[in-house]
């Protein structure tokens, strides 16, 4: 990429299986991706925040689809459980008139 702005714009210090660490230049800024990385506190509490307001939008998700159909069942939006909650919910999503993207990633 540098070769296109005239310098790089993120420079590679390591990669290997374990860990892969970038700059830029400056070096006003460093990205590390390593496994095991929730060993360290700051990345722990990260993960850890991530995961509770994933639960948080979860809950409120559920609340409204809920309150549109009594007696839906709740998801825990991964993968499996996911398709299940469509297959049960099509009619309801259906009748809201929302395009099924606005709800429903395919990526």
């Amino acid at each position: 990429m540098g070769r296109h702005f005239g310098a790089a714009l993120v420079q590679t210090v390591v990669e290997t299986a374990a860990v892969s660490r970038y700059h830029l230049p400056g070096d006003r800024c460093a990205i590390e991706f390593t496994v095991g990385g929730e060993a360290r506190v700051p990345v722990a509490l990260a993960s850890m925040t991530a995961k509770y307001v994933r639960e948080l939008a979860m809950a409120a998700f559920n609340a409204h689809w809920s309150a549109a159909e009594p007696g839906l069942v709740p998801t825990a939006g991964y993968p499996l459980d996911a398709r299940r909650w469509w297959r049960e919910a099509a009619a309801t999503v259906g009748r809201t008139g929302l395009p099924d993207d606005a709800i429903w990633r395919r990526a």
